[in-house]
């Protein structure tokens, strides 16, 4: 059953332009007839929706960045820069390499953040120190069963640390001509 409103969005004499004017009228509309837990959701949704990558289903930059600021401690980083995107989204098209990759990164575990970093072939998994080399290889043997190939860089550090290490490895590795490789740096 849905909530009866008490106005329509058609009534309204305020116009539905931008993002921020239709959130605010959510908010308001959640709040009268739903009250605060309605509108925390919805200022949930929002953030999540700020933070997610929606053509990967992973969290974007903000969203690694966000949850590296409460971070304590060593992890395992591993960073991942997809090998020939440019010939593969040209030979399939986006919409099928895109949902090849979604189908690789499938892990769904508490404890493994996933997210896009700079560009569509550049990803960054951070999980408990010491799971990182398994899950490499899982990740490589994931991308390569979808006809993916991955170049990845694992780093165990301090999180912003261990990404920035692990993105320059990537990197020279590529510039020396090595792909579909799991790189163990230090």
């Amino acid at each position: 059953k849905s909530a009866a409103l008490p106005c329509q969005a058609a009534a309204l004499p305020i116009p539905l332009t931008g993002d921020k004017t239709v959130y605010h009228i959510l908010k308001l509309i959640a709040a009268a007839t739903l009250g605060a837990a309605a509108a925390a959701l919805i200022q949930e949704t929002r953030v999540r929706a700020r933070e997610m990558d929606t053509a990967y289903g992973v969290l974007n930059r903000a969203g690694v960045e966000a949850r590296l600021r409460r971070l304590r401690g060593a992890v395992d980083v591993l960073f991942i820069d997809l090998d020939h995107m440019h010939d593969l989204n040209s030979e399939l098209g986006y919409a099928e390499v895109d949902r090849r990759i979604r189908q690789a990164l499938e892990l769904r575990r508490r404890d493994v953040l996933i997210g896009r970093w700079y560009s569509g072939d550049e990803l960054v998994v951070i999980a408990t120190a010491g799971d990182g080399a398994g899950l490499a290889e899982r990740l490589s043997a994931r991308m390569a069963a979808v006809g993916l190939s991955a170049t990845i860089a694992l780093v165990s550090a301090s999180p912003r640390h261990a990404i920035e290490t692990a993105m320059r490895h990537v990197q020279t590795a590529k510039a020396d001509g090595i792909r579909g490789q799991v790189l163990r740096c230090s």
